[in-house]
């Protein structure tokens, strides 16, 4: 007799309730790691599937590609010159370009390059690491912010960001 017919059926249902709820909990732990951190979750995800034996390259709750067809998405490159404005110099800087997910997209895409869903999600990681961006866009989801436009920081303590007139 097979050891799981020997046991009994509240038991059973005991373990498979228990593994359901480590199950969801699971899920929300990856949803919550790919949404924070992509590599992060790219290499938990390859730690997963080594641990079980897994030969496809993304098979559980990971997409190759970080965005679908059409999606909108930012991305930064650094900038090897300074600005001015009225109020002052500015030398360490970036470029937050908007781009639509497309099948050149695809081409382009590398592991570590790092992906922003809004404006300002680039005006958050910006925070206390540079001094200026530059917006190129086509629609930022401000008003008042078009492609050309330049953001500095004037206050290091804070980081914040405000529009360069």
């Amino acid at each position: 007799m097979s050891k799981i017919s020997e046991t009994p059926i509240p038991s059973m249902s005991a373990r498979i309730g228990k593994l359901q709820k480590e199950l969801e909990w699971y899920k929300a732990y990856v949803d919550n790691v790919k949404s924070a951190e992509d590599d992060a979750h790219g290499y938990a995800c390859e730690h997963a599937n080594n641990t079980v034996g897994e030969s496809d390259e993304y098979p559980y709750g990971y997409d190759k590609y970080p965005y679908e067809e059409g999606d909108d998405y930012w991305t930064i490159e650094k900038l090897q010159r300074d600005y001015d404005d009225n109020t002052g110099c500015f030398n360490h800087g970036i470029r937050a370009v908007q781009s639509c997910w497309d099948d050149q997209s695809e081409e382009m895409h590398y592991e570590k390059k790092k992906y922003f869903d809004s404006l300002d999600d680039v005006l958050q990681y910006a925070r206390h690491q540079y001094d200026f961006i530059q917006v190129e866009c086509f629609d930022s989801g401000m008003s008042d912010i078009k492609t050309g436009d330049y953001f500095v920081t004037t206050d290091e303590d804070w980081g914040k960001f405000q529009k360069s007139y």
